[in-house]
This record gives structure tokens, C-alpha cells and sequence, in this order.
């Protein structure tokens, strides 16, 4: 598919654009060095081939000085142009890199996790490695050569004019014949390879991702081997495809050689006759020739540069779509005077008409009170905590946290106040003490010990080495569930929020650590507003108030002794309990 059928186009071409934006004055100057480096190789060989011809002569060697010294001067002006483009145009290429990255986290921070939900994790990884990676050459290669080489054919064109014109008419044909028209020859079928290509990795991806992730499983079980066979294909097919992309550049490669010899050869030509005649001199003729076979330098890397062209319009229209939705409205700036929670009509579905996840929901939580959700799974209790983050937002009605919309309020004083602890918490592949520090960047060690002597990991990480400097690896895999769910509940005690959300907090813990952490958040939590998601019944008479959740409403409420008294579907749900036991 050739870039002029990709779909987008003008979201694509704005998506580059303002990449270049920042830099616009500074590419030309770009183009410019691109284009004197080689007039600095052109001057070399043309002096070099006057030189030769003029040495022919065998005159005195004063006469040649002048030569030998251009050829001194055009070697080493080669060399620094060289060096002073590379310079300055990787440079750009950086910045431009630093500039796609920072643009993309300001895109992409806001889906998260709401609306990135429609990619898969293959297809995310491709975006944010792949794309980036092709768009990392789309200066260097797709801007300041081309540019650089109309330079180079105007003025190498121009230059031969002078001293035979149809040379130079010549000489701009064909140049502008292997910028065109040689590369569409072979760029349409490597375009295609590409789009192929593209198509095999994100399904390589998200084949090799789910591989990963369900690695046990797949093992376990009898249709393991189907789905490494499928790896082992998706690899082979873009193996395949690569391949003929090798074969296909080559013989661009090889074309343009034979473009450009026959150019030199056709230059030597035009040159001959007046050379014969006596209009010119001898040494113009080696000169023109070389200068044509110089002047293809650049040219010969434009099926590259049209290749990555393609390339860097998919990649924009892939990165363009990951736009903020329209409707996100403008990160809030107040604060609220108390974190009494009023949620007035909510209602969500996670933008898709078809799955109502909570309907009209209305619930008032005065600060201090601590709060059970309770329910089967899928009854709403998760998402509605969510809401309560901000990472999601509702689809109708609103949540007012102190009187103030939750849209309205700062994002740090949010993150700040509100402590949340997932099912299944995350962890990052560095220190211990950096995991605790997320929670609150300026703890000190003495902190940050204590908080791990609430949660009973004091003994273990003590008995490490390195102590808190270990690493606990990628997800936390050094520690056991247990641990895990402690460490990530010592986060939450050390960041200290006013507003706690805990979603199976005693979740993979035994029984005896379990009485523990019991009573130590009845302590530490006695001031604090908590919610507690749980399908462990056994901790709900701990706590002041029970919603018991079904199909996205709150079904009964009350405190434990109401609901058993009142509540048919509680007293089910406890008599379930207390046989478990």
C-alpha cells in the first residue's frame, strides 16, 4: 500500500509537521551541509582529475602547486563538512527524537488506564518502540536529504552548463530520473513488503506476549505446542519478508550504479567533441565525468529515503490515533477543604453502550467512616473505586469529593490523598527501597524500616545483604503473594492518605498475618476514611457501614447487624461464609 492510499493522511502530515515545527529554520541550514559535504567530495575528485590529466603533461611542478593544493584543501573541507553535518543534523535527529517521546507521554498518560484499553499489549508495545524507532531516522533520512540532494542537483547541474551545456541538461535529467523514477520502480514492491511486515510484528507481538505471560499454563496443558508453533510461523513469515526486502533494495541499489555509470559515460560523451575541437581544454573532460559520478552520493540513497518516507507516515497515523479523547476536561487546579465523598446519579459502562457496569448510583461517605463493598464479582465494586481515582470517569452523573467535582481537583493533591491497593499490585524491576519510595519520595531509611516492621517484612529484608537496596526484580517475583501484598500495603501506609481504597487487602496473607495487618488498620486507619472491597466476609464487622453490590447498584446498605436482619441476600452471603469457616 503506497502512501498516497494510507487512510488519515492529514492527521498523519500534522503529526510530522509539528515534530518539525520547533526546528523548521534549522533544517535548512541541515540541507545545506548535506548538499556542501558533497560538493566537498565533487571538488576533490574534479580537482584530482585535473590534476592527473595536467601531471599527464609532465609541466613544471610550480604550475601544479595550486592543483595539489586544492586537492589538500577539498579533502580536508570534506572531512570537516562531514563531520560538522553529522553534528549538527544528529543532533536535530535527537532532539526531534526527545521531542516525538515527550509528545507521546503527554498522549498517551491520559488513556491510562481508560482509554487504552482498545489496544492490546502487543500492539501498544509496537507503538511505543516500533514507531518511535522509524520515526527516529524520519529527519535524517525523509528530510534533510532530499533536501540536500535538490541542493546537489541543482548545483552540480548548473556547474557543468558552464562548460557544456547539454552535458548539464543531461546531467539534470538523468539525476532527476534516478530520484524519481528508479526508486518507484522498486519502492512500491518494498513499500509492500514493509506494510507486511508491520502486519507480522504486531501479530508476532501479541503472539509472543500472550506466550509469555501464560507461560505456566501453556505448559500444563495439552495445546502448549499450538501456540509456540504459531510464534515459530509469525517469526519464519517475517524472516521471509525480510529477506525479499534485502533482495528488493539491492536491486535498487544496483540500478541506480548502473544509472550512474551510464550518466558518466553519457557526460564523457558530450564532453568529447568540443574537447576535440579545441573549444575546451583536456582536463575538463575527466573533470565533468567525475563530477557526474560524485554527484550521485546522496542520489543513491533516496530509494532509502522514499522507503522511510512511506514508513514514517504509518508510524504518524499509528501514533496520531492515540489522542485524548475530546471530551477530557482540563486538569483541575483546587483543592478540597474536607474528603467527604458525594456521588450523585453515577453512572458507567465503560464507554460502550452495550455493558452497564454501575447504574444511577448514589452514595454519601462522610470522612472518617469506613466503608465495606461487597458483592459477586462484576457487581461494580472494583470500577466504582476507580472512578473514585479519577483513572476512569463516569458517563453520567458526577462525584463530589469536599463539595469539589473530582475533575476539578489538582492531580498532585489527588494522588496525595487518596491511597489505592489493587488486587494484584504492581512492582518496578529496581531497589526495594526505590519500590517503597513511589509512595513518598522523600522518606528517609529509618521510615521506611518501621514501615516494614508494620507489615512483618522487617525480618526478611534484614536477613537480605543488601538490605533495602536489593532487587526485588521485574513484578516483584523475588517475594512470595504474601509478600508482595504486605510490601504493597507498606506503600500505602508510608504515603499516609486521607482516603483509602484496600481491594482484597488480606488477599493471598495467612491466617495469623492476616489478624495482624487486621488489627493494625484498625489502628492505623481508625482517622481515615477507608474502603475496603473484599468477598471476605469475616473483616466486615470491623467496619461502620456495608454496600452490598449487585448488577451495578448497591442492592442493600447498612452496618452488619442491619443487613443481617433486613437483608435476605446478606444473611445468604454470611450463612456462605460461616460454613467456608
Amino acid at each position: 500500500m503506497p502512501w498516497w492510499e494510507v487512510k488519515d493522511m492529514h492527521e498523519a502530515r500534522a503529526f510530522l509537521l509539528g515534530l518539525l515545527q520547533p526546528m523548521k529554520y534549522r533544517i535548512f541550514l541541515g540541507a545545506f551541509l548535506v548538499a556542501a559535504t558533497v560538493f566537498g567530495n565533487v571538488g576533490l575528485l574534479a580537482t584530482s582529475g585535473v590534476l592527473l590529466t595536467r601531471a599527464a603533461f609532465k609541466p613544471e611542478l610550480l604550475l601544479l602547486m595550486p592543483l595539489i593544493t586544492g586537492v589538500r584543501f577539498f579533502g580536508t573541507a570534506r572531512a570537516a563538512l562531514r563531520y560538522a553535518e553529522r553534528l549538527f543534523n544528529h543532533s536535530l535527529a535527537f532532539r526531534l527524537l526527545t521531542g516525538l517521546r515527550e509528545d507521546l507521554y503527554r498522549r498517551l498518560e491520559p488513556l491510562v488506564p481508560d482509554r487504552v484499553q482498545g489496544y492490546s499489549e502487543g500492539k501498544l508495545y509496537n507503538r511505543l518502540i516500533g514507531d518511535v524507532e522509524i520515526l527516529k531516522f524520519f529527519y535524517l533520512r525523509v528530510v534533510s536529504l532530499p533536501l540536500g540532494t535538490a541542493l546537489v542537483i541543482l548545483g552540480v547541474a548548473a556547474y557543468t552548463a558552464l562548460f557544456v551545456p547539454t552535458a548539464g541538461a543531461f546531467l539534470a535529467g538523468a539525476l532527476l530520473l534516478s530520484v524519481i523514477a528508479v526508486p518507484l520502480a522498486t519502492v512500491r514492491r518494498q513499500i509492500q513488503i514493509d506494510h507486511k511486515r508491520r502486519q507480522l510484528r504486531d501479530a508476532l507481538s501479541n503472539a509472543f506476549g500472550d506466550l509469555v505471560h501464560g507461560l505456566f499454563e501453556w505448559q500444563t496443558s495439552a495445546g502448549g505446542d499450538d501456540r509456540q508453533d504459531r510464534v515459530d510461523a509469525l517469526a519464519q513469515a517475517d524472516l521471509h519478508e525480510q529477506g525479499r526486502g534485502i533482495w528488493t533494495e539491492r536491486l535498487a541499489i544496483h540500478g541506480l550504479e548502473f544509472v550512474a555509470h551510464g550518466t558518466a559515460l553519457a557526460v564523457l560523451l558530450f564532453t568529447l567533441p568540443p574537447v576535440r575541437q579545441g573549444d575546451l581544454s583536456p582536463w575538463v573532460l575527466p573533470m565533468l565525468t567525475l563530477v557526474a559520478m560524485a554527484s550521485f552520493e546522496t542520489v543513491n540513497q533516496m530509494p532509502q529515503a522514499l522507503r522511510e518516507c512511506w514508513m514514517s507516515i504509518e508510524a504518524a497515523k499509528d501514533l496520531a490515533e492515540i489522542q485524548p479523547p475530546a471530551d477530557m476536561p482540563a486538569e483541575g487546579e483546587r483543592e478540597p477543604a474536607t474528603w467527604d465523598i458525594d456521588i450523585r446519579n453515577v453512572s458507567f459502562n465503560y464507554h460502550r453502550a452495550d455493558q452497564a457496569v454501575l447504574k444511577t448510583l448514589n452514595l454519601a461517605i462522610p470522612y472518617g467512616r469506613h466503608v465495606a463493598f461487597v458483592g459477586s464479582s462484576g457487581s461494580g465494586k472494583t470500577s466504582l473505586a476507580r472512578l473514585l481515582l479519577r483513572l476512569w470517569r463516569p458517563d453520567a452523573g458526577e462525584i463530589l469529593i469536599g463539595g469539589l467535582p473530582l475533575d476539578d481537583i489538582d492531580e498532585t493533591c489527588l494522588r496525595q490523598h487518596i491511597g489505592y491497593l489493587e488486587q494484584t499490585p504492581s512492582f518496578f524491576n529496581t531497589s526495594l527501597r526505590d519500590n517503597l519510595r513511589l509512595a513518598n519520595p522523600q522518606a528517609n531509611d529509618a521510615e521506611l524500616w518501621q514501615v516494614l516492621k508494620d507489615v512483618h517484612l522487617y525480618d526478611l529484608v534484614a536477613s537480605w545483604e543488601d538490605g533495602l537496596d536489593t532487587s526485588i526484580l521485574e513484578n516483584g517475583c523475588r517475594l512470595s503473594g504474601g509478600e508482595r501484598q504486605r510490601l504493597a500495603l507498606a506503600r500505602i501506609i508510608l504515603q499516609n492518605p486521607s482516603l483509602v481504597i484496600l481491594d482484597e487487602p488480606l488477599h493471598n496473607l495467612d491466617g495469623v498475618t492476616s489478624r495482624m495487618l487486621e488489627e493494625f488498620l484498625a489502628t492505623w486507619a481508625q482517622a481515615k476514611t477507608v474502603i475496603l472491597i473484599s468477598h471476605d466476609l469475616k473483616t466486615l464487622p470491623l467496619v461502620d457501614f456495608i454496600c452490598l453490590f449487585q448488577y451495578g447498584k448497591i442492592l442493600a446498605s447498612g452496618s452488619h447487624v442491619e443487613l443481617i436482619q433486613h437483608s435476605a441476600e446478606y444473611r445468604d452471603l454470611w450463612q456462605l461464609e460461616q460454613e467456608r469457616i
